[in-house]
């Protein structure tokens, strides 16, 4: 074979490997830029346009691995459009794939309890947990439901567990509260309680859940005292004053609680569900 020739035809596979390398850039490229333009959509609340962007991406490269992240993100707009079992199956087809993956299966599980599928939600969180076993989230939701279901010590355990690892997370905390209301375990629900007040100044739930607990658990004067801190930052709340107009009238303190259902009654509670605790007081 002449020089030339075997010149010629290394010449043309460097051609051919130039335009392969070229075109595999240019469907890297078209890839990546219809998932940026699908994100882009979807953050602006184009919800349709970035629906139809990503059945772009997956019919244009139907084998392509990165696949599963764009059904989980179709999954997610499915969701913020109320179409549940819809993204269910998107979630289910993506999982099919990567079984294992921890954004997919919390994303399914979080849908399962949303359905109030317990049973599915609780397999996909424990799942997660052999895989993660200090996944946050998991830990959390699994003590709710098992709370939910009156599996109370397994409950405590995950609420324990997961309040050791992150000992600021408000809503294990505020979960474990009523577990231990519900376990009869009010001084220690109360004990909760207190540490939310501390970390939440400004959340008054905590105030008036402490205030429930600390009156069945024979502290009246302490559950008032919440509940005036509770009105004193929010003397909007009709339910803070039922409440302790309630209070105050099992106390045979009649003249405030007549005070507090007047002012509850203002605030928009009819007058007839109170017209027999309004008598006394006047």
């Amino acid at each position: 074979m002449s020089q030339s020739r075997q010149l010629s035809q290394v010449i043309l596979v460097i051609i051919m490997m130039f335009f392969s390398a070229y075109g595999e850039g240019l469907a890297q490229n078209s890839y990546e830029q219809l998932a940026e333009k699908a994100l882009s959509q979807a953050q602006a609340d184009s919800l349709t346009e970035a629906l139809a962007t990503y059945q772009e991406i997956l019919s244009a490269y139907p084998s392509d691995h990165r696949n599963p992240l764009i059904l989980t993100n179709i999954g997610q707009i499915l969701e913020r459009i109320g179409q549940d079992h819809e993204a269910l199956h998107q979630y289910d087809t993506a999982l099919n794939t990567l079984p294992d993956n921890v954004p997919i299966l919390t994303y399914r599980a979080n849908l399962f309890l949303k359905m109030g599928n317990w049973e599915r939600a609780h397999r996909d969180y424990s799942h997660i947990l052999d895989l993660d076993p200090q996944h946050r989230q998991s830990l959390t939701y699994r003590a709710y439901i098992d709370m939910r279901q009156h599996h109370y010590e397994e409950a405590k355990q995950d609420y324990t567990k997961v309040l050791s690892l992150y000992p600021d997370d408000e809503t294990a905390r505020a979960g474990y509260a009523v577990l231990l209301q519900e376990m009869g375990k009010l001084s220690e629900a109360i004990q909760q309680l207190s540490v939310l007040v501390e970390q939440h100044p400004e959340r008054t739930e905590y105030l008036v859940m402490r205030a429930e607990i600390e009156a069945a658990n024979s502290q009246p004067e302490l559950a008032l005292y919440d509940l005036d801190k509770a009105i004193e930052k929010d003397k909007s709340n009709k339910d803070y004053y039922l409440k302790r107009g309630y209070l105050l009238y099992e106390g045979r303190k009649y003249r405030a609680a007549h005070a507090d259902f007047e002012q509850a009654v203002k605030l928009g509670v009819p007058r007839d569900t109170l017209k027999n605790l309004l008598k006394k007081g006047k």
